[in-house]
C-alpha cells in the first residue's frame, strides 16, 4: 500500500471510529431521556418491585413469611393427596 492509500484508510478509519462514537453516545442520551420517571421507578428507570413504591424491609418480610406459609400449605396439601 503506498503512503496516499494507507493516509487516506487512516483518514477513513478515524471517520468511521467517530461515527462510530456518536452514534453511541446518540443511542446512550436516547436511552436516558427514555427512561421511565415517577413514583414507580427510580431516576434511571427502574421499575420498583411494589405497586405502591418501595416496600420497607419487615413489610418484606411479612410477605416472604405469607408466602412461604402458602407454599408450605400446598406442599402439605399435595403430599396428603398423593398418600
Amino acid at each position: 500500500m503506498d503512503k496516499a492509500s494507507k493516509q487516506n484508510y487512516e483518514k477513513n478509519v478515524k471517520k468511521m471510529n467517530n461515527k462510530e462514537e456518536e452514534i453511541l453516545s446518540y443511542n446512550k442520551n436516547k436511552q436516558l431521556e427514555e427512561c421511565e420517571v415517577g413514583e414507580d421507578s427510580t431516576k434511571y428507570g427502574e421499575f420498583i418491585s411494589s405497586y405502591f413504591a418501595w416496600v420497607s424491609l419487615p413489610q418484606q418480610k411479612e410477605n416472604v413469611e405469607k408466602l412461604e406459609k402458602i407454599t408450605k400449605n400446598e406442599e402439605n396439601l399435595k403430599n396428603n393427596k398423593k398418600k
